[in-house]
Order: structure tokens, then C-alpha cells, then sequence
């Protein structure tokens, strides 16, 4: 996810893609990085109880 996020910003910078063709490929990267988050939260608490 990392390299393709560098990877676009590589593009955005240089001019090869513009900052509005960016926005649903950072939401998404967003929702990824918070479930996992969350999901590894919820994981780490039910394990710890046991």
C-alpha cells in the first residue's frame, strides 16, 4: 500500500496526474489503514482476556 501510495505522489508531483484523480485511492487507502487498526484492536483484546 506504501509504494503504491509513493507511487502516486511520484505522479502527482511530477504532473502526470492530477490531486482530484487522487482522492478515491487515498479514501480507500484511509478505510484500509483504520480496519486494520480496528480489527487488530479487537483481536489483540480477545486475545489478552483468554
Amino acid at each position: 500500500m506504501l509504494f503504491i501510495m509513493a507511487f502516486l505522489g511520484y505522479r502527482i508531483e511530477s504532473g502526470q496526474m492530477d490531486e482530484k484523480k487522487m482522492v478515491p485511492f487515498s479514501i480507500i487507502f484511509i478505510i484500509v489503514i483504520l480496519s486494520s487498526v480496528f480489527f487488530n484492536i479487537l483481536y489483540s483484546n480477545k486475545k489478552c482476556k483468554k
